[in-house]
């Protein structure tokens, strides 16, 4: 096996599974760490078992708890549609995902009570139930991933063809085998956001067939880890025969590109709009991107913006005249606080003047001042 190979698994679950019982499964974060170790594998993403089996909220607010400080577990909440109240509105939801970390999510959406491994949460994915948090997901790029076994190939073609930018990624799908492929290769074929992770299959001629087929982008590596042990996953795809860079593009990079996606400038942007909380910390996550975010931290946190916006524009002065892009922002501000009467015009100055004047006296930047 090459070490250069990154393994970050985009299916693992946390916890104890209640039926059938399993206990002598890793079910806790030492214990998944030490898998994970032992396998090769760098990260995960993990979602909690008690939040498919028995309560989603709960559950997720179990993962959060157990996942307190590790970087290495990335934390995947299970989510269902608001109309009953179990979850809040989905623009709240996703803020509220995205403020704790949360990049992707899971649906149990089966009408199945039984077997246990088949068992979901019994929503429709369809426009009227579920269309409202789909569509939400979708503008933010969210990844969604769903069990094979709780969706039909019918739904999965609708919800693709619905959802065009929503990254849809199924899980466990049988060995990739020619039962299945029957379905997944003219699917594959129409939607360019539909993906499958590794977790169920561990023959290496199966990935072989589906880089062939259609590049090494469709799929992810995941191991459904703690039920399956993971080393087997790792040999399937660091053995197939296929170049050392589409080993890497599934192992990880696949996977990387999606969270990118889903944390990419344009997500921050509309974050930061949510409310004075939200702007600073989008600031605080990514002050580099302070020209992307000024607009909504100059509406939010104003006082703590003009400074940053100025020292950018200080930063970026290599020559006598002012780099326009970061001053813009301000004269916009300024402009905009024109149609909310006197007392927004002379607040919006007042604030800009005694902001710059408090950075002029720590930077002495005159020429940016004035």
């Amino acid at each position: 096996m090459r070490d250069d190979i990154r393994f970050f698994d985009c299916n693992c679950a946390l916890g104890r599974y209640a039926a059938p019982p399993m206990p002598d499964l890793p079910h806790t974060v030492p214990q998944i760490l030490e898998t994970l170790d032992y396998s090769g594998i760098a990260s995960a993403v993990v979602y909690h078992i008690a939040a498919w089996e028995y309560d989603p909220e709960s559950g997720n607010r179990f993962l959060m708890e157990a996942l307190s400080g590790e970087p290495r577990l990335l934390p995947q909440w299970v989510v269902l549609p608001h109309h009953t109240g179990e979850f809040p509105p989905p623009r709240e939801l996703l803020d509220n995902m995205l403020s704790q970390g949360v990049l992707t999510a899971r649906m149990f959406p089966s009408e199945k009570m039984m077997p246990p491994q088949d068992a979901g949460h019994n929503f429709s994915l369809a426009s009227w139930s579920a269309g409202p948090l789909l569509s939400e997901m979708q503008a933010r790029r969210m990844p969604l991933f769903i069990t094979r076994s709780q969706i039909s190939w019918d739904q999965v073609h609708d919800l693709c063809s619905t959802y065009p930018d929503l990254p849809l990624i199924l899980s466990s799908v049988p060995q990739l085998s020619f039962r299945a492929n029957r379905h997944l290769w003219p699917l594959w074929s129409i939607h360019k956001n539909l993906y499958v992770d590794t977790s169920d299959n561990e023959e290496t001629a199966r990935i072989e067939r589906v880089v062939e087929s259609f590049g090494p982008e469709r799929l992810l590596f995941g191991t459904g880890l703690p039920r399956y042990a993971p080393g087997a996953h790792v040999i399937s795809v660091a053995r197939a025969r296929i170049s050392n860079n589409a080993k890497k593009i599934i192992a990880s990079q696949n996977l990387e590109r999606l969270l990118d996606d889903a944390k990419s400038e344009h997500l921050w942007t509309k974050y930061a709009w949510v409310g004075p909380e939200t702007a600073q910390y989008a600031l605080d996550q990514h002050p580099e991107m302070v020209a992307n975010l000024a607009e909504p931290a100059l509406a939010n946190i104003s006082e703590k913006a003009i400074p940053l916006l100025l020292s950018r524009a200080a930063d970026e002065c290599q020559t006598d005249a002012v780099q326009d892009p970061m001053l813009n922002p301000l004269e916009r501000w300024i402009k905009a606080g024109n149609s909310g009467g006197w007392d927004r015009i002379l607040d919006r100055r007042q604030t800009l003047l005694k902001c710059t004047e408090a950075w002029w006296r720590q930077a002495r930047n005159t020429r940016v001042s004035i």
